[in-house]
């Protein structure tokens, strides 16, 4: 929210490479050129709308926005958070997406922040991005199932990927 500056940006993403660390970042703004060499960003789609001039209205055209954003920070995932429809990823010029497992939603407060940890998490276990992408999903599940601004532990993920499959 303006404590990241795009030189502090760059000098961040220099370091984490040269370590051979992953920059995962929620977006500030609409000037996404400021990321490029992170790993992977997570706007929700209206963010992803203004940052790539694209309308976002069916497949197609999430690919296409996916595509730019590629582009535009040289993404090694380029991600859109979709809300109640998941997480959409483009591998290999080919759109994956994740739907969401939420059941209940009591309050979205922190889901996008829930996402982000839970990608960090799964990928410093040197899991891939799908199997990330699917503990995420389950993370923001349980944090909306929740008032105010929740956590979600390691065994109510559990739990509640249980709880999904066999309902």
């Amino acid at each position: 929210k303006g404590v990241i500056t795009k030189d502090l940006m760059s000098q961040i993403i220099f370091i984490a490479s040269g370590t051979n660390k992953k920059v995962l970042v929620d977006p500030k703004g609409d000037d996404y050129a400021k990321y490029i060499g992170s790993y992977l960003l997570t706007p929700n789609k209206s963010e992803a709308i203004k940052a790539t001039n694209i309308d976002i209205v069916d497949d197609e055209s999430l690919n296409q926005a996916l595509a730019k954003l590629h582009n535009i920070a040289c993404l090694q995932v380029p991600m859109i958070t979709l809300s109640e429809d998941g997480i959409a990823i483009l591998q290999n010029e080919t759109l994956f997406k994740e739907p969401t497992v939420a059941k209940e939603v009591y309050d979205v407060t922190g889901a996008g922040d829930t996402v982000l940890a839970s990608l960090g998490y799964q990928l410093s276990l040197h899991n891939s991005i799908s199997d990330a992408i699917r503990f995420a999903n389950l993370a923001a599940g349980v944090v909306v199932g929740k008032l105010g601004s929740a956590t979600a532990t390691n065994s109510e993920i559990e739990e509640y990927k249980h709880l999904i499959h066999h309902n």
